[in-house]
């Protein structure tokens, strides 16, 4: 072979020129997958905090509406009411009260389970702390 024709051969066999190749080399589809997958992992985590977040952001603003509710239901009825937290369960409601303080309409406003990740850790009572049981909260 002359010199020509092997720097030919040589430049035909050649890996790494573009102009050569069709596609693209295994390790470049493999680091490109690893990207792809790398991005899909911290957004899917991303994704799955800020819906834990919600779900307790959620459960506040509703144990704070019920309060609110169980507040107004007792101002425009005349009647007492009671905000019941069941901490073990994570149910909360309303019940409405006659005035010696007997339940007269048992859960009013229905109860509902707060998100999983919420656990009434305290619940503070005119300045009594309680760790467990079901707790009422009396709106005259």
């Amino acid at each position: 072979m002359n010199a020509l024709a092997t720097k030919a051969f040589l430049a035909s066999a050649d890996p790494f020129r573009r102009s050569q190749r069709r596609g693209f080399s295994l390790l470049e589809v493999i680091v490109v997958l690893l990207i792809i997958s790398v991005g899909t992992t911290v957004a899917l985590y991303s994704y799955t905090n800020f819906r834990n977040s919600l779900g307790i952001e959620t459960s506040q603003n509703f144990v704070s509406r019920m309060m609110v509710q169980a507040k107004n239901r007792s101002i425009n009825n005349s009647l007492p009411h009671e905000l019941v937290i069941d901490m073990d369960s994570r149910n909360i409601w309303i019940d409405q009260l006659d005035a010696l303080g007997n339940v007269t309409r048992a859960r009013v406003v229905p109860n509902e389970e707060l998100h999983p990740d919420v656990l009434f850790s305290r619940v503070t009572i005119n300045g009594t702390d309680f760790l467990s049981g079901t707790h009422r909260v009396r709106f005259d």
